[in-house]
């Protein structure tokens, strides 16, 4: 069979299987949700697909998004990924079988990426079959569907492929590979998730310096080196209207300058998760016993088989070289990922350009467990090409070595449990988990002798259900030893098995008309929409029952305002982060125009009303300039401070007040998600107080003959004001990001160059 039906058919098998994993959620239509019903697709991303695609159907690019956080910007939080191509199931699918279909494709193209990465560095169909499945399958990639990480799983999916085109360059710089290349850079930063965007940078400049130094007789470093980094530059030139958005929003939101150490040192791979290798659910898992180790366990787990580690093992015997290479950048990445339990965490944190904006180190064993299943696939095709009787007689004693260790581990733990042996080590252990506070159990459970003897029981369990993995793998490398290489096939069996059944134990889904009761949707839709709520449950429903919330679930909150609201709670405006806790009612919360608040209780939902709020907009004749906004906040928590008669700017208006005996009037209507159109009728010089987010992407300009524009400036500390002179004024305020139209322009540019260099590629390929 050529070469090109034969990767057809095995793309088919990998189709095959993903089809499988997920069959039932397929058919479902939509109304089962893969996922866990309390992570993030139920409670983020669900929500933001239905509005700004909603919003995207009915022709506005949401740029602005009025419905969280008193608002926010949309578009340049990244997550909502608007501009990702592959996204586009959402503009006709039901937004539940638009999720399914999302996370199929991605994991089906992940594996074909995967297979085309093995396949250009030569390792045949079946070697390259198996890598594939490994890393679709395995503990860095699929919890990662129960934890409802869209983003994460959408930028994955290209990692493959930006390797596979730096290895063709290296091989012979071209024009084909480079814009690869740079397509696939630009798919994984319109796909949502820029920390794995910043890694996968990372860990390739790392990956072109080892393939420099260490592989044979290079084609041209200088020519490598030009195409690595026109990948990249491409790749930033295309997106540069979701970067420049996004670098816009950045600089005023909660992360801006990075965050504190102790943020940043979050999901660090614990050391102890390294066993996940083998042992998956050592710790717990997501769906049978609560995970009790440390991190997440979608963040921690390495799991790639015992299959697939031997094959990594063998490959190390065989490969020697290539498998060193790699095997190296593996150790790397995994040492990245250990983080803050590291020395170099400290130093990366300190004086590595951007790696201060985030936190989750962990997620560097993606990259860990991309180069192992490449040597898996290495390994395997070694063991193809031996004869008979030639294979490493070492394999198989050291697989059954492997379930002996682990029968006796089992044992032990079992009589651990049991009481039949002394507890305290584990117990120790216990206590060293809990005091690290990396665990999120209540830590009342790690004191708890029965929950010590019940984890050491499920950890018994663990090591003989590995013990028995053991003993098969070693069975079938044994038939290889013996009976000769119809017995591969079995060791690809179980080595895929394997990983398949863990993945399986993993899957979940929730019911979709659960995320949206009745009961509370139908309160929502008699409210007021001028009007804000509190939504302690779930937060991002405003953006689909368009009720606006004060709060929400999402990292991108401006810091200013994630500051006046930790104020209102009696915590320091320094301590803001995308996590509150409310506690209390303060007055200032008028400003956000909280009317309602929506409990949580274990009798189901409750609602609580507030008093009367500050309308969206109002004329205010006072005003006081505080340049220090430390400040503000103080002024504004004086007896005296009238939130309807006074406003506190940062800046100088430029006004004169006057005493103003007739009220004025002011009238607006809401075109799309990023404009106001107001009118004013002004009896003398007033601010225009607006109960909406300050950003610095707002403009206000005169609608009609004149062409004249507004200042908007940042008025009660996180809010805006329009200062008006006497007379009436009919005016556009819009949220255009600077940002977001050099970033289009940038952008048309780059697609307009690429589209010719295709083009050329192609009559150039046509006529060769």
């Amino acid at each position: 069979m050529p070469g090109k039906e034969r990767d057809l058919v095995w793309v088919f098998f990998i189709f095959c299987l993903v089809f499988a994993m997920f069959f039932d959620v397929l058919i479902s239509g939509g109304t089962r949700v893969l996922s866990s019903p309390f992570t993030d697709i139920a409670s983020q991303f669900l929500y933001f697909r239905d509005f700004g695609f909603g919003e995207l159907k009915r022709g506005n690019l949401a740029l602005w998004n009025p419905y969280l956080f008193s608002g926010v910007p949309f578009l340049g939080g990244f997550q909502s990924a608007l501009l990702y191509p592959l996204n586009f199931p959402y503009l006709f699918l039901p937004i539940g079988y638009a999720i399914n279909c999302d996370i199929v494709l991605h994991v089906f193209l992940l594996g074909v990426f995967m297979y085309a990465w093995a396949r250009g560095r030569d390792l045949h169909a079946i070697p390259s079959f198996l890598s594939a499945i490994l890393i679709v399958f395995s503990g860095v990639h699929f919890p990662h569907i129960y934890a409802g990480h869209l983003p994460n799983l959408c930028v994955m999916t290209w990692v493959p492929l930006i390797f596979l085109s730096l290895d063709k360059i290296l091989a012979k710089a071209n024009l084909k590979w480079i814009l690869i290349g740079i397509f696939a850079v630009t798919m994984a930063v319109l796909a949502g998730h820029p920390q794995y965007v910043y890694y996968t940078f990372l860990t390739a400049c790392i990956y072109g310096v080892f393939m420099l130094l260490f592989t044979p007789s290079p084609s041209r470093p200088i020519l490598f080196l030009s195409g690595f980094f026109m990948v990249f530059i491409g790749g930033a030139l295309l997106s540069s209207v979701q970067l420049l958005a996004g670098m816009e929003a950045s600089r005023e939101g909660i992360r801006a300058g990075g965050v504190p150490y102790a943020f940043a040192a979050m999901f660090s791979l614990p050391p102890e998760n390294i066993f996940t290798l083998i042992f998956p659910n050592l710790f717990g898992d997501v769906l049978f016993h609560p995970y009790w180790g440390r991190t997440y366990y979608w963040e921690a787990n390495l799991f790639i088989g015992i299959g697939g580690l031997t094959l990594v093992l063998y490959a190390f015997f065989k490969v020697k070289r290539e498998a060193y290479i790699l095997g190296a950048l593996a150790f790397i990445t995994l040492l990245f990922a250990l983080g803050v339990h590291t020395p170099l965490f400290p130093l990366f944190y300190q004086y590595l350009p951007g790696f201060h904006h985030f936190r989750g180190t962990a997620k560097f064993i993606f990259f860990a467990d991309l180069f192992l299943c490449l040597l898996a696939g290495m390994g395997l095709q070694a063991l193809l090409r031996e004869e008979r009787g030639k294979i490493e007689k070492w394999v198989v004693p050291l697989l059954l070595g492997g379930a002996f260790m682990c029968v006796l581990a089992s044992g032990l733990f079992y009589l651990m449990g049991g009481g039949l042996l002394p507890l305290r080590p584990w117990q120790a252990f216990l206590a060293f988990v809990e005091k690290s506070g990396e665990s999120y159990l209540p830590q009342a459970l790690y004191r708890d002798r029965q929950f010590a003897a019940f984890t050491s029981s499920l950890a018994a369990f663990q090591f003989l259900v590995s013990s028995i993995v053991f003993f098969l793998t070693a069975l079938a490398w044994w038939g290889w030893v013996k009976k000769g290489k119809k017995y591969v096939y079995l060791i690809i069996f179980l080595a895929s098995l394997e990983v398949m059944v863990f993945a399986g134990m993993t899957r979940m889904t929730f019911d979709l008309p659960s995320n949206l009761p009745p009961g509370l949707v139908k309160f929502l839709s008699g409210l007021n929409k001028e009007e804000r709520v509190l939504n302690l449950w779930r937060p991002n429903i405003a953006l689909t029952t368009r009720v606006p919330d004060i709060w929400g679930y999402d990292p991108v909150v401006s810091r200013r305002y994630g500051e006046f609201i930790a104020f209102t709670q009696g915590y320091e405006p320094a301590q803001a982060s995308q996590y509150m806790s409310f506690n209390r009612y303060h007055p200032l919360l008028k400003l956000t125009r909280l009317r309602y608040i929506i409990l949580p209780t274990p009798e189901g939902i409750k609602v609580r009303e507030m008093g009367e709020v500050m309308p969206r907009g109002a004329l205010i004749y006072r005003w006081k300039s505080v340049p220090v906004p430390e400040d503000i906040l103080k002024e504004m928590v004086k007896p005296d401070f009238d939130l309807k008669g006074m406003v506190i700017l940062e800046e100088d208006p430029f006004m004169t007040m006057e005493i103003c005996n007739a009220p004025g009037s002011v009238s607006w209507k809401e075109i799309d998600t990023d404009t106001l159109l107001i009118e004013a009728s002004v009896p003398c010089p007033a601010m225009l107080l607006i109960t909406d987010s300050y950003a610095r992407g707002w403009r206000a300009s005169s609608v009609g003959q004149s062409s004249s524009t507004y200042r908007v400036l940042r008025a009660d500390y996180a809010f805006m004001a329009i200062p008006l002179s006497p007379g009436y004024h009919k005016i556009k305020l819009e949220y255009a990001p600077r940002g977001f139209f050099v970033g289009r322009w940038i952008s048309l540019a780059g697609l307009i160059f690429y589209l010719m260099a295709l083009g050329y590629g192609v009559i150039r390929c046509h006529f060769r």
